[in-house]
């Protein structure tokens, strides 16, 4: 969000492509519900996961579990949770847990659920962006393929300017007429 200047509308459109483009939607949710778009009253954040899921994007989330969002407040104090939308927050975090998610009581683990989550959508062959190693086309190969063909219609053009050339040149005819 620092991308973007406070109330500017077409951030959300912004968004919107960023996704569209996207192989998948990861949401991260913590302690905090973020920005707030003053039009929906929701925050970006729940808007980019209900687009997510009304382009029927792959998507997982890891939660923050409530042990480690107190670790959190004890360590770096109330900013650390939200304090003017936690309405907002809660709603929003039973809507994301009422789905398949995560929780996460550590960095440690939030890598892991990461790692995981991508390796299981790299088996998703629908994925138009997923292509595994022993998939990916050798263009040297092509590439040479391709010098070669030029090389040779190189020397074919050559050979035709050459013979259009000679056409081109007068020529005895009959004995003495010229063409």
């Amino acid at each position: 969000m620092e991308l973007f200047a406070a109330g500017d509308e077409s951030q959300l459109e912004t968004i919107r492509r960023w996704i569209d483009d996207s192989d998948v939607f990861m949401l991260i949710l913590g302690g905090r519900y973020g920005s707030v778009e003053p039009k929906s009253g929701k925050s970006y954040i729940e808007l980019e996961y209900e687009y997510a899921a009304e382009k029927k994007k792959p998507l997982f989330a890891a939660v923050i579990n409530d042990a480690y969002l107190e670790v959190k407040v004890k360590k770096r104090g109330t900013g650390a949770i939200e304090t003017m939308n936690g309405q907002l927050l809660k709603a929003f975090r039973e809507i994301v847990t009422s789905k398949i998610c995560r929780f996460f009581g550590d960095t440690n683990v939030l890598k892991q659920i990461v790692f995981q989550s991508l390796s299981n959508f790299e088996q998703n062959e629908n994925l138009a962006g997923w292509i595994h190693g022993d998939e990916v086309i050798d263009r040297k190969e092509e590439i040479t393929r391709l010098q070669e063909e030029v090389t040779r219609l190189q020397a074919v053009n050559a050979e035709l300017r050459r013979q259009n050339d000679e056409l081109k040149k007068p020529r005895v005819i009959d004995g003495g007429s010229w063409k």
